[in-house]
């Protein structure tokens, strides 16, 4: 039987959940019934809108970690409400459960490197904060989770409970006004039924405060700027490598202050990145990078392409996730090898789509030279980027115009859907599309940047195969470049495109964007955060571009750990 809580309880929770949040959202403190710090500085959340355009040569440096940065910047000073995915990640691992709750509301997509923008906390995605947190401390594995002293009584046990559990939670220690307000929900919920009961209803508080609910990001006033304090880095290193909580070695290595040195926080750093479960996480995250589980679903035209069903799609997205895993933590490759390897990992369903060689048992990786070059033209990623029926310049090119280049696009100016659907009923191939788009107002000003670099790929069909010839013809890969410098002139095929893309300094600093976005759950929208990343791709390119340094890069540069106000 679920306790009778009154407003001392679970009603009397959510609102005053439900109101801290909403004056978050307005002025960024941080403060609700459950003790947080009503007197913490304000600061306005600061949200981004995605990568930002090139910002000149990430250059180079001796040394990834010891490097001499010229950027004197920082990231800004920021209370964020942590978006659905980090939210569903955290309550897994602070539960115990093979799976976190889903959300549905406002708070980013799932399934995207940078998830978009959580909005504030409104009464709709309130009472689904509260509906989840019922839920998840109903499932909660007490067992597990709380541990007693032989001879403790229930109240003491429950305290002990709560400041572990809510320690986790909150990633900082707990004030002890905190801790005693949970005690007072501990005691509602035990009052009316049982221990068990007392400490689900603290789950359930805990799970909609504010100190959970945002991400702090303030730090205290240092030569100008604000340094994050030991909890607040334990946060940030947290989301960067486990996209959710900070493991116990950082809360503890917070709390006994080696966090708050230079060499306690790079020894962070290098085990972070030895350990199983960020090693999974990061490979996810270079997996949302190239398409997520895009390639999940999808539907096309059955008579062009039979046998293209769930089964297929499942192993080529596992053999994209394959791809990456063995190129982070098996083979130490370094982003040209990303851009460049002839490698695809194939099980005997996508062999026998593909048609090539099958291994005996389970996924194996097999050399295709002359199809393959890179992650770029994996099957998972051409597949998403094509249509039902068949290919997509437009969504090939652009994929490669913001996904590895960072550079952004105006939408489509008035009359310009309709000019390209009259035209696809004369124009039947992509190439004549193309060709049309790149020799006329107003398409030409942007098609003629992102359409070469789709039209390259056309070696590949709407399911990712290779081919050879597009209606009885030979298949034309040829393109003429313009932007950037590195792809101006003539673009043989996706392997010409790629192996100069690979060398290139504005795919390096995009690199660096695209890690640093995902770690703020935003885009790098501020000069001083743009300043940040041009350093990050300096430190990235000096690690020989090795793509778990990627990540190091991120922790180890000088503004991962200082913050600016957002006015700057």
């Amino acid at each position: 039987m679920r306790p009778r809580v009154t407003a001392k309880g679970r009603g009397g929770l959510f609102a005053c959940c439900a109101a801290a949040s909403t004056l978050l959202g307005c002025t960024g403190r941080i403060g609700d019934a459950l003790g947080e710090n009503p007197d913490s500085p304000a600061t306005g959340t600061q949200v981004g809108t995605g990568p930002a355009g090139i910002g000149g040569s990430a250059g180079a440096s001796d040394s990834g970690q010891d490097a001499s940065p010229a950027c004197t910047g920082a990231l800004t000073r920021t209370l964020q409400r942590i978006p659905n995915r980090r939210y569903t990640n955290a309550v897994r691992d602070l539960l115990g459960l093979a799976e976190g709750p889903l959300l549905s509301g406002g708070g980013g997509a799932y399934d995207s490197l940078i998830p978009g923008d959580a909005e504030d906390i409104t009464t709709p995605i309130g009472f689904e904060y509260a509906q989840v947190a019922e839920k998840a401390a109903a499932d909660a594995p007490l067992d597990k989770l709380v541990t007693c002293a032989a001879g403790a009584d229930e109240r003491t046990c429950a305290q002990g409970f709560i400041e572990r559990f809510a320690g986790r939670a909150f990633r900082r220690s707990i004030a002890a006004g905190e801790r005693n307000r949970l005690l007072a929900v501990y005691d509602a919920g035990r009052a009316d039924t049982n221990f068990a009961s007392g400490v689900r209803l603290v789950i359930e508080a805990v799970l909609q405060s504010p100190s959970f609910l945002y991400r702090k990001a303030i730090g205290t006033p240092s030569a100008g700027m604000f340094e994050l304090d030991a909890y607040e880095i334990a946060s940030e290193l947290g989301f960067l490598f486990f996209d959710s909580l900070p493991d116990q070695g950082l809360l503890d290595a917070a709390q006994s202050g080696k966090l708050a040195t230079d060499e306690g926080f790079s020894v962070e750093v290098g085990r972070l990145l030895l350990d199983p479960r960020a090693r999974d996480n990061l490979t996810h995250v270079m997996a949302m990078w190239f398409g997520g589980n895009h390639a999940l679903g999808l539907t096309k035209d059955a008579s062009l392409y039979p046998g293209f069903d769930e089964t297929v799609q499942a192993s080529m997205v596992t053999s994209r996730d394959r791809f990456l895993s063995g190129l982070l933590w098996d083979d130490n490759g370094t982003f040209a090898d990303l851009l460049t390897s002839p490698k695809v990992w194939v099980d005997k369903t996508l062999a026998g789509f593909l048609g090539v060689a099958a291994p005996t048992s389970g996924f194996a990786s097999v050399s295709l030279p002359s199809e393959r070059s890179g992650i770029l033209t994996l099957p998972a990623l051409q597949a998403w980027l094509a249509t039902a029926n068949e290919t997509s310049v437009v969504h090939r090119g652009l994929f490669v115009f913001t996904q590895l280049l960072c550079d952004q696009t105006s939408p489509p100016p008035p009359g310009a859907l309709d000019l390209a659907a009259a035209q696809a009923k004369t124009l039947t191939t992509e190439r004549l599309r193309a060709g049309f788009r790149a020799t006329t107002s107003p398409c030409k000003s942007c098609h003629s940047l992102f359409d070469p670099m789709g039209l390259v790929f056309e070696s590949y069909d709407a399911v990712g195969r290779f081919r050879t010839t597009v209606a009885g013809s030979p298949v034309d890969t040829t393109a003429e470049g313009i932007f950037p410098e590195s792809l101006s002139g003539h673009l043989v095929n996706a392997a010409d495109m790629v192996g100069r893309i690979a060398k290139s300094s504005e795919v390096s600093l995009c690199a660096a964007k695209q890690a640093l976005s995902y770690s703020l759950a935003r885009g790098v929208a501020r000069p001083s955060e743009q300043c940040v990343a041009e350093d990050v791709a300096r430190r990235f390119v000096a690690s020989a571009s090795r793509l778990p340094e990627l990540f190091r890069a991120v922790a180890m540069s000088p503004g991962f750990r200082v913050r600016i106000e957002g006015g700057m």
